[in-house]
């Protein structure tokens, strides 16, 4: 309650109380807004139709997908191992590895359905993921080669 110093409580020259009392805002008589966009005819998905949007959106890995992301991850190293046979070193090889992982990481954000910009911002991600991959992958060599020595 907000009361002026002049009409405080248990004061006899109080004659305007009205200044003590609250004043409530206007109440908005608009429906509230939801949380979540909701269809306007009410109806879901059944289940199936559930269970093809979860299989579009995530996608199923099967073997052959599996193979080719590892091949995707395996060949720079390859590639780096001949580069080195060649006698090219340092900014050939980690340039071409670097190379490779942007393309595709680029590649693999093309397949999804997005905006141009979420696509760039993921393609990104995945060439940095793809790169920590290619070097934990490179040390992980390195260690158990050291360790057969």
């Amino acid at each position: 309650m907000v009361a002026p110093k002049l009409t405080a409580f248990g004061s006899e020259t109080a004659t305007n109380l009205s200044l003590a009392l609250p004043v409530a805002t206007p109440v908005s008589r608009q429906p509230p807004v939801p949380l979540y966009p909701r269809p306007k005819d009410a109806s879901f998905w059944t289940e199936a139709e559930w269970d093809r949007h979860v299989a579009g959106v995530e996608g199923d890995l099967s073997p052959v997908t599996f193979l080719i992301l590892a091949g995707l991850v395996l060949l720079p190293l390859v590639v780096a191992l001949l580069l080195d046979s060649y006698g090219l070193y340092g900014r050939v090889i980690v340039g071409w590895i670097v190379g490779w992982a942007v393309v595709v990481g680029f590649v693999l954000a093309r397949r999804q359905k997005t905006s141009l910009g979420s696509q760039l911002a993921s393609g990104l991600v995945n060439a940095v993921g793809l790169l920590l991959v290619i070097g934990a992958l490179a040390l992980g060599i390195l260690f158990i080669g050291c360790a057969a020595l």
